[in-house]
């Protein structure tokens, strides 16, 4: 699940960022970055949900702090931004049935290219996802495997329409979310609302409200060895600074709700055990600063 999803996290921070084109028609909404600046947005999560595996049902919860990088490359001959992410001062932890899981969290640093107005044209993984320790608990391996950036990502992507829009207006988008792998692309069904011109952190913002819905299937996982269905929804709301030119905080909640089989190879040659996992994060997150 990590190369279908790990882009999400990396995307929304990015593909919602107005400048201001504000008159009588509206607002445009269009990407406003510089080439060769750094911004840092900090995170804070807080997590709590389930695993049942074979009708037991443990407590799972999934809290901490990381900082997400973005570091804008360049601008390509069409205008198009060239964006790497990254990861700094992770520090987060899993815990089930109340006791830590000591399993390395990978969060990936990828490139990707969006066009002014929010859409992803390619994405790629710069890193590889590490394979899975020899020796390591059900509970932990199944934890690792949910791909913790489709549990905690902030919802701060989407297309955005041609036209200007007002306080008021709504409108619907998607969005892939693959990385690699697949013949079909999962997309991240969105419906935006723009809320409201809102004070927020001493800066006059424009406020979206967003709603998503995304859907898994197939199979997933570590190495691609489950079989995961399920599905995800959300909501998030953001505050653009519209002198600045980009997302200043949002506040989001996303409910994630999976059913993995799994292959006796993984059980102590026990037959094909079912696991249902159901978590509900909610995270904050801050432009911290314009430089690393």
């Amino acid at each position: 699940m990590l190369r279908r999803v790990a882009a999400r996290f990396v995307i929304c921070l990015v593909a919602i960022v107005p400048a201001f084109a504000q008159g009588e028609d509206g607002t445009l909404l269009r990407l406003k970055y510089q080439a060769g600046e750094i911004l840092r947005y900090h995170v804070v999560l807080d997590g709590a949900g389930s695993i049942s595996v074979a009708g037991q049902q443990q407590p799972l919860s999934i809290q901490g702090t990381f900082d997400n990088l973005m570091a804008i490359e360049g601008v390509d001959p069409d205008g198009n931004y060239i964006i790497v992410s990254s990861y700094d001062n992770l520090n987060l932890a899993v815990a089930v049935n109340n006791e830590d899981l000591d399993f390395p969290l990978q969060m990936p640093k990828m490139r990707f290219l969006l066009t002014p107005a929010g859409r992803v044209v390619k994405m790629e993984l710069l890193e590889e996802q590490q394979e899975t320790p020899a020796g390591q608990s059900l509970e932990s391996l199944v934890s690792s495997s949910l791909d913790l950036e489709s549990l905690l990502s902030d919802l701060k992507c989407a297309p955005f329409p041609e036209q200007a829009v007002k306080p008021g207006e709504e409108w619907d988008g998607v969005m892939p979310v693959a990385v690699g792998g697949g013949d079909v692309a999962p997309q991240m069904k969105m419906h935006l609302r723009y809320a409201a011109n809102e004070a927020h952190l001493g800066r006059q913002c424009v406020r979206l409200e967003t709603t998503h819905e995304l859907p898994f299937g197939g199979e997933g996982g570590e190495g691609g060895i489950f079989d995961i269905k399920g599905l995800e929804r959300g909501n998030t709301v953001s505050w653009f600074d519209p002198e600045l030119g980009r997302v200043i905080a949002d506040e989001s909640a996303q409910n994630l709700e999976l059913n993995l089989d799994l292959p006796a190879g993984l059980t102590a040659g026990m037959q094909q055990v079912g696991i249902f996992v159901e978590v509900m994060v909610e995270a904050q997150t801050e432009l911290a600063t314009g430089e690393d």
